[in-house]
């Protein structure tokens, strides 16, 4: 058993954004402004990242909030609309006036609940 399978988390060890969690993860109610300068930073960190890849499919695989492989929680949305989210950061993309994040939710909406009639 190599260490990647013992631990499948060693990835991160030797990620830049180790030990960045205030640039990672924003505080409680975050201005919108702060929100975005915050994660243009830490999506310049992910962008030359080794482990981005490894990153990206434990985001998609686990409900995390913050910046992940350079993508927040809209973004998981967006891409994957099956993909676990936290609780808080999904209440918060529900009020999205967004028209691509309300699509998203709505295909969500049909995976979380396949047996729910289309209105």
């Amino acid at each position: 058993m190599n260490a990647a399978e013992f631990n499948p988390m060693a990835w991160i060890k030797d990620a830049p954004c180790t030990g960045a969690t205030d640039l990672f993860f924003g505080k409680y109610k975050e201005r919108p402004q702060t929100r975005e300068n915050r994660e243009a930073k830490a999506r310049a960190v992910c962008e030359s990242c080794v482990a981005i890849e490894k990153c990206r499919e434990f985001a998609h695989s686990n409900p995390v909030d913050g910046i992940w492989a350079g993508e927040n929680e809209e973004d998981r949305l967006l891409s994957d609309p099956a993909v676990p989210l936290n609780p808080e950061p999904l209440r918060i993309i529900k009020r999205s006036e967004d028209p691509m994040v309300v699509a998203a939710l709505e295909i969500r909406a049909k995976v979380e609940n396949p047996q729910q009639k289309a209105s």
